[in-house]
C-alpha cells in the first residue's frame, strides 16, 4: 500500500501516526528476519572455537572486551554473530558514527563489532570505551547506564 493509499484510507490519522506506523513495519520486518535466523540457528552446530568464545563471554566481567581475530576469514564469525543476535541478547555493529551507534543501541547485553581488515586503522574507540564503562550519552537519546559485555571481532 502506498502513502497515498494510506492517506486516502485513514486521513489525518495516518499523517499524525506515520512515523509510528513506519517504525512498527520495520519492527515486524526485523522480527520476521530474526525468526528465520532462529529457525536456522536451531539446526546450527557451533564449531569448537565458537563455543569457546561464548564460554569466555559468559566468564568475563563487564569491564572486559573480548577480541576475536581471524586473519584468513571464512571461519564462521558472521555466523556466530547472527547466532548470538538470534538466540541471545546481542546486537551487531560495523564501524559507524558514534551518534548512529548510540541511537541504535537499546541496552543489549552483548555488543558485537564486526570490523573488516580495511577499517583496522579507523576503529571508533570513541564509542567502544563508553560502552565498556557502562555509560554513554547521545544527542538523540538520554544518558544511558548500561550493563553490557562487548565482543569486538575483526573479520576479513
Amino acid at each position: 500500500m502506498t502513502n497515498e493509499d494510506l492517506l486516502d484510507k485513514h486521513g489525518a490519522g495516518y499523517v499524525l501516526h506515520k512515523r509510528k506506523i513506519s517504525e512498527m513495519a520495520a519492527e515486524l520486518k526485523a522480527d520476521g528476519v530474526k525468526k528465520r535466523w532462529m529457525a536456522k540457528c536451531g539446526e546450527l552446530v557451533l564449531r569448537p572455537w565458537q563455543r569457546e568464545v561464548l564460554e569466555k563471554l559468559e566468564a568475563q566481567n563487564d569491564r572486559q572486551i573480548l577480541f576475536v581475530m581471524d586473519p584468513v576469514g571464512g571461519n564462521g564469525k558472521t555466523t556466530l554473530a547472527c547466532y548470538m543476535m538470534s538466540t541471545m541478547d546481542a546486537i551487531r555493529f560495523e564501524n559507524c558514527k558514534s551518534n548512529d551507534l548510540k541511537y541504535m543501541y537499546k541496552g543489549q547485553k552483548y555488543v558485537i563489532f564486526d570490523f573488516c581488515r580495511s577499517s583496522m586503522g579507523h576503529i571508533n574507540y570513541e564509542v567502544i570505551e563508553p560502552l565498556k564503562n557502562g555509560v554513554f550519552c547521545s544527542s538523540t537519546n538520554p544518558c544511558s547506564f548500561l550493563h553490557c559485555l562487548s565482543l569486538i571481532k575483526y573479520s576479513k
